[in-house]
């Protein structure tokens, strides 16, 4: 005798206030994340400080992922070398220029 086929049902509550959650910080996250690359852009310092923190947590995530996507990982940890390089060169004038 085969076993059941699970079917599809509603989520419990406390499931759906989680799913919920983590889209909420999803959101908050890429919100932080567009308010902070327009305020680079103005030249702001705090902006300048969570870019250089957004690219060190970066890289960190790659490194971890080194042994599954060595390519793949070595990109995103070259590119956020230049993110960060760029980030500490940029100055109030070159946002006015």
């Amino acid at each position: 005798m085969e076993p059941p086929i699970p079917t599809s049902a509603p989520v419990t509550r406390a499931e759906r206030i989680t799913a919920i959650d983590t889209l909420r910080g999803f959101a908050l996250l890429g919100i932080l994340l567009i308010a902070t690359g327009f305020a680079i852009a103005t030249g702001q310092v705090w902006a300048r400080s969570v870019g250089i923190g957004f690219a060190v947590l970066s890289m960190i995530a790659n490194f971890m992922f080194l042994p599954y996507y060595p390519v793949w990982s070595l990109l995103i940890i070259a590119i956020d070398v230049f993110v960060i390089w760029a980030l500490c060169v940029f100055t109030r004038e070159d946002a006015r220029n």
